[in-house]
């Protein structure tokens, strides 16, 4: 089956369905069973580093099925440097600038706290707190074990909700479909979005919602917020003029490392 025809039919048949649910409580056994899938791919990742060798003969097979990789395949019958066997602990290039909008993208859980908690059998805010270390640990654990072995409310107005539903699903498939790269996708998503959700509207928030009864605008809880918010402004910034240079410059489709 071609893997568009799939994007389209697991939106459809699964994602969509799952989407229109009134209560997160209803998602508890589709969480269980994506965490499952997530563990087989971990595995799967894992596996392959130990059966993939380096330096890798490049044949006709391996060149069909990894045609995504472009122009950084070399030529039919030679092999990649022995360089590209040594890992790099660290590398600084211009599409570092990728790296720390993906991974604050892959944490962005803040808007899903507050449905959460109220799905609680008994909300407190140590419980919460603790579901919170819990997921987050869970989650750092297999993504930096996927990174590290393969350098992650409706009431009266449905309507609404349903053509937002799939109007958003649509975008995301057509951006699955026609995009030529997804890193991109992620870069761009994670240089807005997530420093608005981790820095920006926290900050904000705190500094609109306190009343100045309790703590005056030039308190020091209320400066430290502004300079979080300054900080997630200065991420943005940085991180989108890196990427739409990396655009312009054309090194993302060199076969640049990062």
């Amino acid at each position: 089956m071609d893997g568009n025809y799939l994007v389209i039919l697991v939106s459809a048949t699964i994602i969509l369905p799952l989407a229109l649910m009134r209560q997160l409580g209803y998602l508890g056994y589709s969480s269980g069973f994506s965490l499952t899938c997530m563990v087989f791919f971990l595995v799967a990742v894992i596996y392959k580093k130990f059966q993939v060798p380096c330096p890798l003969l490049s044949t006709s097979a391996n060149i069909t099925s990894n045609s995504s990789l472009g122009e950084g395949t070399p030529p039919l019958g030679e092999t990649f440097s022995s360089d590209s066997c040594t890992p790099n602990y660290f590398t600084l290039n211009i599409q570092t600038a990728y790296t720390i909008p993906i991974m604050a993208f892959a944490f962005v859980c803040h808007p899903e706290v507050l449905p959460i908690y109220t799905e609680l059998k008994d909300p407190s805010r140590r419980k919460m707190q603790h579901i919170s270390n819990l997921s987050i640990a869970v989650m750092y654990v297999m993504y930096f074990l996927a990174a590290l072995f393969g350098y992650l409310t409706f009431y009266g107005s449905w309507l609404r909700h349903v053509v937002i539903a799939v109007s958003l699903l649509t975008c995301i498939n057509l951006l699955v479909i026609f995009a030529p790269n997804i890193l991109g996708i992620f870069g761009i998503i994670g240089a807005t979005s997530a420093p608005c959700l981790i820095f920006i509207f926290p900050a904000i928030f705190y500094f609109r919602i306190v009343p100045t009864e309790r703590e005056p605008a030039k308190s020091t809880p209320k400066i430290l917020a502004l300079c979080f918010a300054v900080l997630g402004f200065l991420m943005m910034t940085m991180s989108l003029s890196f990427i739409i240079i990396d655009w312009v410059s054309g090194t993302s489709r060199s076969g640049g490392s990062h």
